[in-house]
């Protein structure tokens, strides 16, 4: 879905989205759903709104799998490539909006919303706050099994470090 800056009236443009999306390396499922406006200055667009997606994601700690809701807050100032930002946006997106560009004098929402679900996916994302990972000595999963494992706490990658501390002091 491209929107032609120029045929944005005075008054703004209201947007609902409901569109399957791919965005690379991240797994959606289902559809994007929110509502955007867009409000014209000149050549500089501002877009706002919000819209969320379920996505798939793997526990960083377990290394399971779950969909989690990613909700995204727009806000964002678009300029046309290669122009720049106008004193008076420079100062109200300072800190507030991501500046954006556009060519051909169209906005592609499909590409605004995959950048935007990118930037917002967590690095770190964990299945549930109470998630107890895998266990360090036989890698099984200990939200859903038990291991007869040697407890090994206080024994972590650097124990051994500790040792050769101790012993040349």
């Amino acid at each position: 879905m491209k929107v032609i800056v120029m045929d944005i009236p005075d008054e703004g443009m209201h947007i609902a989205i409901d569109m399957a999306l791919k965005a690379e390396g991240i797994e959606t499922k289902g559809p994007v759903r929110g509502h955007i406006e867009l409000q014209r200055s000149g050549t500089e667009v501002i877009v706002s709104g919000k819209a969320k997606v379920d996505i798939g994601l793997q526990c960083g700690l377990c290394l399971s799998e779950f969909i989690s809701e990613l909700p995204l807050d727009l806000n964002l100032l678009y300029a046309p490539e290669g122009e720049p930002v106008s004193e008076d946006s420079v100062e109200l997106s300072t800190g507030e909006m991501d500046v954006c560009q556009y060519s051909e004098g169209e906005i592609d929402i499909a590409q605004m919303l995959r950048e935007q679900v990118i930037l917002n996916v967590s690095i770190s994302a964990v299945c549930s706050d109470n998630c107890r990972g895998l266990c360090p000595v036989c890698g099984i999963n200990l939200n859903t099994e038990t291991c007869n494992c040697k407890n090994t706490s206080g024994e972590g990658r650097f124990f051994k470090l500790k040792d050769l501390l101790t012993k040349t002091n």
